[in-house]
């Protein structure tokens, strides 16, 4: 089944319905009324341009010395035509010269998947000629499927149920991404994990964190994702008030996570969802580098 049939199909059902994108617009203006309704809409809208440069340290058993320090850039949900001042400072910080091997995108990269593309690409490709390292994507449930080859011309690698064997020194690294999972329900691990057996480390991209238990079923080190925006408006110390993955646990709606044998990392993303603020959750880009346990 396609993204666009898959779409159609929930949007026509009772939970389409129910909890349509288009719905979820319209509360979102609602939240955005009531945060100037008690004066504290301008902090949350300051709150989601502060981007930051967040460090994570990935321990793998058995990592190959070629790899140990190998460094992997993230970024998720973009919301492109919603971030003009986010995508300001990330040009700003891939212009200060920060050192990464890769770059991975995990999806929504647009704000709506029924909404013109024309006010997406043209930031996307200003931001993807900054990056010269290979740049891997997952789409996400924000992205209409005629998003992958503006990517594409742009210099990604869009992974759809798909993966990529990297050699590295004497190593071979595995990235993997699969479809979005979340609502379009086309996801594919098993496709995505074919190259596992032949990988010293295999990397999963995953717009959201919901499959964890599955990956790490499949052999996978490391899952990257986003989708969660980490809950975007928090309680003090990060709580998030709503996660938009209900069966997920409150631990892995942001930062990093394990599952078994499964290290994992959730980015709280760069656009916002809803409406444009944000309280005790910044937005981020995600430096991960790979180390030996």
């Amino acid at each position: 089944m396609t993204r666009e049939a898959a779409q159609l199909r929930r949007a026509t059902s009772l939970r389409g319905r129910l909890w349509d994108s288009d719905a979820a617009y319209s509360v979102g203006s609602l939240l955005g009324m009531a945060a100037s309704v008690v004066g504290v809409a301008r902090r949350g809208m300051r709150n989601a341009q502060d981007v930051a440069l967040r460090r994570n340290t990935v321990a793998i058993p058995n990592l190959p010395s070629s790899l140990a320090g190998f460094r992997i850039l993230h970024l998720s949900d973009l919301h492109v035509e919603h971030s003009e001042g986010q995508l300001v400072r990330v040009r700003d910080l891939l212009r200060s010269g920060i050192g990464f091997d890769i770059c991975v995108f995990t999806g929504d990269f647009h704000a709506h998947v029924r909404s013109s593309l024309r006010r997406t690409l043209p930031p996307m490709a200003r931001l993807a000629s900054l990056i010269r390292q290979p740049m891997y994507a997952v789409l996400g449930h924000h992205d209409p499927l005629a998003l992958a080859p503006y990517l594409e011309k742009a210099g990604m690698r869009v992974l759809c149920n798909e993966s990529e064997l990297l050699r590295v020194g004497d190593a071979h690294l595995c990235i993997a991404g699969i479809d979005d999972a979340h609502y379009f329900g086309t996801e594919d691990l098993a496709a995505a994990a074919a190259t596992n057996p032949s990988a010293d480390v295999a990397v999963l991209l995953s717009h959201t964190p919901e499959v964890y238990a599955a990956a790490a079923a499949e052999g996978f080190h490391l899952m990257l994702s986003g989708h969660t925006h980490g809950g975007q408006i928090c309680l003090p110390g990060g709580v998030p008030v709503i996660v938009q993955a209900p069966q997920l646990p409150r631990r892995m709606a942001r930062g990093p996570w394990r599952h078994g044998p499964l290290a994992g990392y959730t980015s709280t993303g760069l656009g916002t969802s809803l409406a444009s603020l944000r309280f005790n959750c910044p937005p981020e880009i995600a430096l991960h580098t790979l180390t030996r346990a």
